[in-house]
């Protein structure tokens, strides 16, 4: 696998509380990148290459 340019995706899923979610997520282990995340959104990267 060639990671020298990786392809990015996003997906936005809606939900009906972003503090709940990320509680849910955070406590199976996944991170957030907090650059990204404010009251209305999460950014949750999921690839080997975590940002």
């Amino acid at each position: 696998m060639n990671t020298d340019n990786p392809t990015l995706l996003y997906v936005n899923l809606p939900v009906s509380s972003v503090e709940a979610t990320k509680t849910f997520f955070s406590g199976l282990g996944f991170t957030f990148n907090a650059m990204f995340c404010d009251e209305n959104a999460l950014c949750m990267p999921i690839s080997p290459w975590q940002v």
